[in-house]
């Protein structure tokens, strides 16, 4: 049915039996690893732009000049300005490349969204202004939650079902080793310095991309460029022989055809089909409790709130130290999901979130209650359980919330549904952020993590009941579970 006319398959075919079986052994090759990282890199600087306020604001706030580049202290509110407004920004993204991999590739959308990130971080660089840095940061989050509706599409689509769980938890290895480049460069450089080695990963991302990334095959299908797709699949699936890599392109090609028969596409498509309505309502469940459980606003104002706490910790010590913490979480998360499952790493994961918060919330309860001296004796609860907290949140529901979503949707809505997701939870985040200093501020920060406690206990409850396990099933097998559902 597909033709293999081009060079490349020519050359496997004429491989030995000897060669052929050789060939065919390897579980997975190295180059679609090499691929995943590679184009994960935009999470590694997307993290780290995150968490760019934790060792910003404080200099921000200072009286000293040097290290203060706005020349006098920021206010509450321009710090909701810095902080929040580009999180209601954000959503903006979703819209945008909603349609974007569709219309360009996967790969030209990877490039488009790091030049993005470059242009924002060096005019956040040379700012000297509340309002330019609001602007920068509001480019660069756009660019970020492009980030999360390309990277995971491109992703889903150079991986096999054996494989894609793995391949998709990267997103969560890059991750806290963004938080930790931040957390790490921010108090020892200058803002403007700071900002610039951002933009480091992002120079490497475009060149490998550009000159040595294939695009998705996926892609290249729904294209009716069958020869091209061909090639990236002997690329990415060197472990296979000609016939196998045909058998893969003719089982894209099905979906894809079956999908179209559907007569489905667009934002409409989300609510036409009980399969892919299901997905989106269980993929909203699971990414809001990643959203509310307070992980931004937790990252954005670790420093300024642990510097609080009486303990030979400051802030950007324990911000380095949570980001060593998450890593561990991520890459043990990446090692399991292929073998526990899903499901049972999100329940444990939101269960022992919201456990951690509580915690977290009793300490300031009793610093902004009691006045007795003793409290100093507790400075290890919120420590150890911010910590705790963050391992706990990246060992599912920060790893696997976006894995699991794109499982859910098929192909030709995955795009749309991912965009209509982040643009809800981006909503209800971003409100979350803004809030979070001014509640923080005039009624106490034990309140704001005690709602974290709370949805985290609310998304369990969810999972527990509307979450099916999705490890090791083709996409079709999982629309025919979520029919069933």
């Amino acid at each position: 049915m597909v033709e293999s006319g081009n060079h490349n398959v020519d050359q496997l075919d004429g491989l030995s039996d000897g060669t052929t079986k050789l060939y065919m052994s390897k579980k997975d090759t190295p180059f679609v690893y090499f691929c995943a990282i590679t184009a994960s890199l935009l999470v590694f600087t997307g993290c780290s732009s995150i968490v760019w306020s934790s060792p910003v604001i404080p200099k921000l706030k200072s009286t000293n000049d040097v290290d203060n580049p706005l020349g006098k202290p920021i206010s509450p509110f321009e710090t909701s300005l810095i902080t929040g407004l580009p999180s209601f920004v954000a959503i903006l993204g979703n819209i945008i490349f909603a349609q974007v991999p569709n219309a360009v590739g996967r790969k030209n959308s990877l490039l488009l969204v790091s030049l993005g990130m470059m242009i924002s971080l060096v005019v956040i660089a040379f700012g000297r202004h509340v309002y330019v840095y609001s602007a920068g940061l509001c480019f660069l989050f756009i660019c970020v939650a492009g980030v999360y509706v390309v990277l995971p599409l491109y992703l889903s689509e150079i991986s096999e079902p054996h494989n894609r769980g793995r391949i998709l938890s990267l997103i969560g290895v890059l991750m806290p080793l963004g938080n930790l480049y931040g957390y790490v460069l921010g108090p020892l450089t200058s803002v403007r310095n700071f900002t610039l080695l951002l933009t480091l990963p992002l120079v490497i991302h475009s060149i490998v991309v550009y000159l040595v990334l294939p695009e998705s095959p996926v892609y290249l299908i729904s294209k009716n460029n069958i020869p091209a797709a061909l090639v990236a699949l002997i690329s990415l699936r060197r472990n296979k022989n000609v016939v196998r890599i045909n058998e893969d392109c003719r089982c894209i090609e099905y979906n894809l055809k079956s999908r179209e028969n559907n007569n489905q596409s667009g934002l409409m498509a989300l609510f036409k089909n009980k399969s892919v309505r299901r997905a989106l309502l269980i993929s909203l469940g699971i990414n809001l409790t990643q959203q509310l459980s307070g992980v931004i606003s937790i990252l954005k104002f670790l420093a300024p709130i642990f510097n609080n706490v009486s303990s030979s910790f400051s802030g950007n010590n324990l911000a380095v130290m949570v980001a060593v913490i998450k890593f561990i979480s991520f890459f043990l998360s990446t090692v399991l999901v292929e073998k526990c499952g899903r499901k049972p790493l999100l329940l444990i994961s939101s269960f022992g979130s919201c456990i951690s918060l509580f915690l977290i919330g009793i300490y300031f309860f009793l610093q902004n209650n009691d006045s007795n001296a003793n409290i100093a004796t507790l400075s290890w609860l919120p420590l150890s359980s911010v910590l705790l907290f963050n391992f706990m949140y990246a060992l599912g529901i920060g790893t696997l919330s976006i894995t699991v979503m794109n499982e859910l949707f098929p192909v030709d809505v995955r795009a749309a549904g991912c965009a209509f997701v982040f643009t809800v939870c981006y909503l209800l985040g971003a409100s979350q952020v803004f809030l979070f200093p001014l509640i923080s501020e005039y009624y106490g920060v034990q309140y704001c993590i005690w709602s974290f406690s709370f949805f985290c206990f609310m998304g369990f409850t969810f999972m527990c009941f509307m979450l099916p396990e999705t490890k090791g099933k083709s996409y079709a097998d999982i629309q025919i579970l979520l029919n069933r559902l």
